[in-house]
């Protein structure tokens, strides 16, 4: 198998001088769009954190519930299916930066909303899955075209895979950063003020790409797009790497994921807490994922995935399984972490292979499924794990999702002969 065109053959700017240390681990940061795309996403993904944080201790709050949690988180996996294929189809055809913008407008105007009802005093649980819907629409077109959208705002080629790890240090910058802010906000003003800030925050990231200029758009396809999507299909299962990638993305997103999403329950039921230990624990996650996604980012070009790849895919699930039998805060703050810092090893590098692996032109299709997977699979996981939990209680429902994906990794390490040799080829 030949390495992918649009990688082997695409003109490349003389490799710069060795760095070292934090110039190696943010050398990305060089491309001056990249640098504006990063931080106006740094403001908007943290309020987007600092909603999801004030979203689902709100929708607990309102009926003390595990089912309305799962109930919310499916409700926003409902629009994934055709408008992450959609967008994904999109992202190959026309201008990303004018699709992304428009995207974000979508998600600010979900935010607003959810600020005046919750305002007005009149919220119940099917408002919130209303808007959800909404959500999950804007973010399963916004996701593969953001994607695709940083190949073709960095300066060197040779700094993809830096970029991909530091979008997702910035992504779980904002989770470790957010939900802390978000408890805080929650106490002193309520769950309408938290989202309040997360519709400001979208008008940063608008500023920030409209800022971005020569940007080209794509050359125009003359097929239609149901034919488009199939071609991206047929693409990614043709190639085993790309489908064993997808595959474990489907059963960790599904299985050990929604401990995230049960964190309201563990916080109040099992630990006795309130909101702003919520807020700490879902912040120590994401503490702990900055770190994974900053060793990952300092991994220099010649380092071996096989060996990290599998140490992320396996750490993960078994610290959540060691993190639903804390019983204390500061025990689950540390297992949080550590849960943390292995999946970010686990889906920053899953992303990596992916991108590097596949041709440009296909890039926005595979993105999509590699998204609609992810989330569809998270949200609709954490029905799952809360309807499990109303019957075996938080600890159980999160002990038997981990140990479920824990031993999907160990088969995938058992077999991956042909993943491996697929990946000395990305």
């Amino acid at each position: 198998m030949t390495a992918p065109e649009s990688l082997s053959t695409a003109p490349r700017a003389a490799p710069p001088p060795e760095t070292q240390g934090i110039a190696l681990t943010f050398r990305a940061l060089r491309s001056g769009r990249y640098r504006i795309f990063f931080l106006g996403q740094l403001v908007s993904l943290m309020g987007t954190w600092i909603q999801i944080t004030a979203l689902n201790w709100l929708v607990y709050d309102i009926g003390g519930s595990t089912r309305d949690l799962g109930l919310v988180s499916a409700a926003a996996a409902l629009p994934l299916l055709p408008f992450s294929l959609l967008g994904g189809a999109l992202a190959d055809r026309i201008s990303r930066k004018r699709f992304i913008m428009m995207t974000q407008i979508l998600l600010m105007l979900q935010a607003a909303a959810l600020t005046a009802i919750v305002w007005s005093g009149i919220t119940q649980v099917w408002h919130i899955m209303a808007l959800s819907v909404v959500l999950g629409a804007g973010t399963a077109m916004d996701h593969p075209a953001r994607q695709a959208f940083v190949v073709q705002i960095i300066d060197r080629r040779e700094d993809l895979t830096n970029a991909i790890a530091l979008n997702a240090t910035l992504f779980n910058l904002a989770r470790t950063v957010g939900p802390a802010i978000a408890g805080l906000l929650v106490v002193s003003g309520g769950p309408a003020l938290a989202f309040f800030v997360n519709a400001l925050s979208y008008m940063v990231a608008l500023w920030a790409i409209s800022s971005i200029k020569g940007i080209h758009t794509p050359p125009p396809i003359h097929q239609g797009v149901w034919s488009q999507l199939a071609d991206g299909f047929r693409y990614a299962h043709s190639r085993p790497l790309v489908r064993e990638v997808l595959a474990l993305t489907a059963v960790s997103a599904f299985f050990a994921m929604p401990f995230m999403t049960m964190m309201p329950a563990f916080a109040k039921d099992v630990l006795g807490s309130g909101p702003q230990t919520y807020g700490f624990l879902l912040s120590s996650v994401g503490l702990g994922a900055v770190a994974g996604g900053l060793v990952v980012a300092s991994l220099p070009p010649g380092v071996s995935r096989r060996v990290i790849f599998p140490m992320g895919f396996l750490g993960m699930p078994l610290f959540i399984l060691v993190f639903s039998m804390s019983r204390a805060v500061g025990v689950g703050l540390a297992f949080g972490a550590l849960a943390g810092v292995f999946f970010v090893a686990q889906n920053s590098l899953a992303n990596t292979i992916l991108q590097s692996f596949i041709e440009d032109r296909f890039r926005g299709r595979v993105m999509s499924l590699y998204s609609l997977i992810f989330q569809g699979a998270f949200r609709t996981g954490a029905l799952f794990a809360g309807e499990l939990a109303r019957h075996a209680g938080v600890p159980a429902a999160l002990a038997i999702g981990a140990a479920v994906a824990l031993l999907y990794g160990l088969g995938l390490l058992r077999r991956g002969a042909a993943l491996w040799g697929d990946q000395r080829q990305v």
